[in-house]
């Protein structure tokens, strides 16, 4: 048996790894001799749920979030942060240790408070508030891990908003951070025993999401001839060189594995989703709000409101009766309703003169298990993600172009990135139709760890093994006449 080298690069983008693969020497090898391709997310692909999906092989419908908040009950407004004493699903780094494989984690989302994998190390993640509390478990370790990088350890090199932002301290910071994950998972690599090693590094991410607008030349704030233009290339480089010394520590007997839980694109601006269901009749407020206000402090009508919009991701819930505290819609109706919303949505052709393109997407249609009944009961995607939503109402407009003054000018893209090569892996190429729940079961499997019958994903490396003897043979006798004679 041998082992697998998980590198996660968050955010990391199909497209710009095929632009840019002269630049990247170390990834485009372990593509040429084994299996890549864009890696398809979950709906909405926000990271605390796509890396979840992708750690334990199943939909948010499992572990009941979607984004970086958690809904409590069926509460309106108490929403609280995610953590990973929220995940009681299975995971690789419970699946495996039970197995008596040896499993270690760095910088994976979400393990903070710090995973207890029995055997193994943990080392949070950038949803890590502080230092003051360990990050690392075992806690002990946690002196020992910080020693062997730079200092101070950054938590999440992000920016609070300020109007004022060096870009030349952001760049350090983002290298930095991602600089700290490398160094911890070369040294464990070489000190501990382990069969499973997963990191992430998110620094791919937060290089898209503030350096976009230097990149695009379609980005609506785009700023030609910047010296800030090769920004993300470089960052991609950086993470290819460190990729390729971790490869050669690992060896010739491990798969190697590069995934990402979605990719990047630029962003135009904000749809004002409640105010949108307030303009057309499914939203009402007491009193009027003339600033752009959260709902928990605008007069909400619950006992006369259908539907509301939480998050930035256009996830929407109905307020149901029996379910919601205050819900006036009868179960027997949030279907005529639930198809009255996805019409509505998509005969909207334009906002404020903008072109918009929006697709509604039923919860149940793409979620199932037991705690799919806590995920929002509709997803809505707009301009295939471009756009996100703003759930403040009181804006005088229902469309909020991106400005030059938003730091933030990325937005998340529906596909990430794959690419597997090592022992039993074939060297088949490209696969057009990877997804993210993909990548659990092929783990296991090259762990010689049963992959459990209720995951929707299938092992990658048995590509071969899609269809078997008697069913090759029922499709050729089926499309002989049309198309095999």
């Amino acid at each position: 048996m041998g082992r697998v080298l998980v590198i996660g690069l968050d955010a990391l983008s199909p497209e710009l790894v095929n632009k840019w693969l002269p630049d990247l020497p170390n990834l485009r090898a372990l593509m040429e001799r084994g299996i890549h391709g864009p890696l398809q997310s979950i709906v909405q692909p926000v990271t605390p749920a796509a890396w979840t999906a992708m750690l334990s092989g199943r939909d948010p419908g499992h572990f009941g979030f979607t984004d970086f908040m958690s809904r409590t009950g069926n509460s309106y407004l108490d929403f609280r942060m995610v953590h990973s004493r929220m995940i009681t699903v299975q995971t690789l780094y419970t699946l495996l240790p039970q197995a008596g494989r040896r499993v270690m984690m760095v910088g994976v989302p979400i393990t903070y408070p710090p995973v207890p994998i029995s055997d193994g190390v943990c080392v949070s993640c950038f949803m890590a508030p502080s230092l003051k509390k360990p990050i690392v478990f075992p806690p002990a370790l946690q002196a020992q891990l910080l020693a062997q990088t730079s200092s101070p350890y950054i938590l999440d090199a992000s920016v609070d908003g300020a109007e004022e932002v060096d870009l030349d301290s952001l760049l350090w910071r983002i290298k930095e951070m991602d600089r700290q994950r490398f160094d911890m998972t070369g040294y464990l690599m070489q000190t501990h025993p382990w069969d499973l090693l997963f990191m992430v590094a998110m620094g791919t991410d937060r290089v898209g999401h503030y350096f976009m607008r230097f990149l695009d030349p379609d980005h609506c704030q785009y700023v030609p001839n910047s010296r800030y233009c090769d920004a993300i290339r470089e960052h991609y480089r950086y993470c290819d060189k460190r990729l390729g010394e971790l490869m050669q520590v690992a060896g010739p007997d491990t798969v190697i594995m590069v995934v990402s839980d979605h990719g990047m694109q630029r962003l135009d601006g904000k749809v004002n989703i409640n105010d949108w269901l307030i303009e057309n009749n499914y939203l009402y407020l007491n009193e009027a709000v003339d600033r752009p206000t959260p709902l928990s402090k605008a007069a909400v009508d619950w006992s006369r409101t259908r539907a509301w919009a939480r998050g930035f991701g256009g996830q929407i819930y109905l307020n149901i009766r029996g379910r919601e505290a205050e819900g006036c819609v009868e179960p027997g109706d949030a279907e005529a309703l639930m198809k009255e919303l996805i019409h509505n949505f998509e005969q909207v052709s334009s906002l404020r003169g903008y072109p918009v393109r929006i697709h509604a997407i039923r919860r149940d249609d793409i979620y199932s298990g037991p705690q799919a009944a806590r995920c929002p009961d509709l997803f809505i995607q707009i301009n295939d993600l471009h756009y996100l939503t703003s759930d403040l109402v009181g804006h005088d407009q229902l469309l909020t172009p991106l400005s030059a003054k938003d730091l933030d000018n990325g937005s998340h893209a529906p596909y990430g990135f794959f690419a597997m090569a090592g022992p039993g892996v074939q060297a088949l190429g490209h696969f057009a139709a990877l997804h993210l729940l993909d990548v659990a079961p092929t783990i296991l499997d090259l762990l010689q760890v049963p992959v459990p019958a209720d995951l929707v994903g299938h092992p990658i490396h048995l590509a071969d093994d899609v269809y078997s003897e008697d069913e090759e043979e029922e499709l050729v006798n089926r499309l002989r006449t049309l198309y095999l004679e």
